[in-house]
């Protein structure tokens, strides 16, 4: 169990890309329904988000983008 503040800094950290307001969403979501997006990337950058989110202890994974 992580704290709401350590899970949005630990998603800001790894994607520089995501707002703390994006992240803030992102941990509600995870909270609310067990499972969120954090981002889409290319399989290499998934990788090493996916890799960084582990080290902050967060559970995390990568899978591939629906098709439409």
């Amino acid at each position: 169990m992580h704290t709401w503040d350590y899970v949005i800094y630990a998603i800001v950290s790894v994607v520089k890309t995501i707002t703390r307001k994006k992240a803030h969403r992102i941990t509600t979501q995870v909270h609310t329904m067990g499972t969120a997006t954090v981002t889409v990337s290319w399989k290499q950058q998934a990788k090493q988000y996916c890799l960084k989110l582990q080290e902050f202890g967060l559970t995390s994974s990568i899978s591939p983008e629906p098709s439409a």
